[in-house]
């Protein structure tokens, strides 16, 4: 079936200004943080924020030059991160949505083991926006971590390397407006 992508800039290749640093979600088209400082990631630097080499690593992106980066869980509690933006077009009641996104664990969580690897990655809708911001955590209006995530992986991805993809359907049961990426358990 053909369905209209209803995620602006789902690439983040579109930027107003190319990221020097981390926390700068923003910087992406349409995208800004949810919960905490989430990242933003393009080949027009070579620095922290440069893609493929960047203070998280080495990661060449699933496609295009850009990603996004977020902690999904933080042993000590310290902090969340989750990025989100609003769909083009309003949700409708009892229709199903496809869902597809790709992630992948940075090499810097795998080596210094600060943040690790969880389950639970995947997209929480809403009917209002949420922001967060660089620090305190978790920003002045952060999306609840309530337990509840519409749609999201039970499996513990480990994979510093590949991209997995997550896919599959979901039936919206009010008129979503807006999307977040990350772990609200």
């Amino acid at each position: 079936y053909s369905q209209t992508n209803l995620v602006p800039n789902p690439s983040f290749e579109t930027y107003t200004s190319c990221p020097t640093t981390l926390s700068q979600m923003s910087l992406a088209l349409g995208w800004n943080s949810s919960i905490g400082s989430s990242d933003y990631y393009n080949s027009c630097n070579g620095s922290a924020v440069g893609i493929p080499s960047n203070g998280m690593g080495f990661q060449v992106a699933a496609s295009g030059s850009a990603y996004a980066g977020f902690v999904a869980y933080d042993i000590n509690g310290l902090a969340r991160e989750a990025l989100g933006c609003k769909l083009t077009q309003t949700l409708n009641i009892g229709q199903t949505y496809y869902i597809s996104l790709k992630f992948c664990l940075a090499e810097f969580d795998a080596v210094n083991k600060q943040y690790v690897a969880c389950n639970k990655i995947g997209l929480k809708f809403s009917t209002v926006s949420y922001s967060g911001s660089d620090f305190p955590y978790p920003g002045p209006n952060p999306a609840p971590i309530d337990n509840i995530s519409h749609f999201y992986s039970n499996a513990k991805r480990s994979d510093t390397l590949n991209w997995t993809k997550l896919e599959g359907a979901f039936v919206a049961d009010q008129n979503y407006q807006y999307v977040m990426i990350g772990n609200f358990f």
